[in-house]
């Protein structure tokens, strides 16, 4: 069983963008759509197959001896419009700017139908245990991958000591590991075991091993505004 605490790295694809808005099952092919995915859209019941390449299913059994219940994951970070609403499309401006109330509140309306919510501390670990499992398919030993998510995720995410690092958030659908995109960087709202807020991950403003994938901090006032920050946003609704 992989245990979360402390973060791997080598994964070398730097600025390696996704061109559509989802891609395929298998991971390999991506897929020309041009269509957006969010609260706002022309799509008001997005298709099953849709849902399932732009948000993968987690189901926490496949790990160990676990009860909580599957959900799905977005592969990139999220975008907010000029609206307000919150959609998901590569090459956009990921979605920070808002408070973190904001997120807490508008991660609901995102798709109600799909009981879309930010993540719990819970499920969060589950994505850092998919994310493991991405980077191993990648070719990573187990303990590498481990590493890359708990003690340096320079390899994977947009830091000062990245490989082709950017002084800025990068557009959404970079960095591509396995299924997955735009890890570790910016850093993800999840809701805290007790209540509150938390932000995992780090930012283009500091190195891979001072805030990785893993590193947890507290939000200390959802009223402020984050400019490093975005929604972990996940689909309770797995059917």
């Amino acid at each position: 069983m992989i245990t979360r605490s402390t973060t791997i790295a080598t994964v070398d694809r730097p600025n390696e963008v996704f061109s559509g808005v989802a891609i395929s099952k298998d991971g390999k092919s991506i897929l020309a759509e041009t269509r957006v995915l969010g609260s706002n859209m022309r799509i008001t019941n997005p298709d099953d197959m849709y849902i399932h390449q732009m948000f993968p299913m987690i189901i926490p059994k496949d790990f160990g001896d676990y009860d909580l219940p599957p959900f799905r994951m977005a592969i990139m970070a999220p975008s907010v419009d000029d609206y307000g609403n919150i959609y998901f499309r590569a090459k956009s401006p990921v979605g920070v700017g808002q408070t973190f109330e904001w997120w807490e509140e508008n991660a609901k309306e995102f798709l109600p139908s799909y009981e879309s919510d930010l993540a719990t501390v819970q499920q969060q670990e589950f994505i850092e245990h998919y994310i493991i499992r991405e980077l191993v398919g990648e070719g990573m030993a187990v303990r590498e991958a481990w590493e890359a998510v708990y003690q340096d995720s320079k390899a994977i995410g947009n830091y000062t000591d990245s490989k082709n690092h950017v002084n800025e958030h990068q557009l959404t659908g970079s960095r591509r590991v396995g299924k997955l995109f735009d890890l570790a960087t910016p850093k993800r709202i999840i809701k805290g075991a007790k209540g509150g807020l938390l932000q995992i991950g780090g930012g283009y403003d500091v190195s891979g091993a001072t805030r990785p994938l893993g590193f947890v901090q507290k939000v200390n006032d959802k009223n402020a505004v984050t400019l490093m920050a975005v929604g972990q946003i996940v689909l309770n609704k797995v059917d």
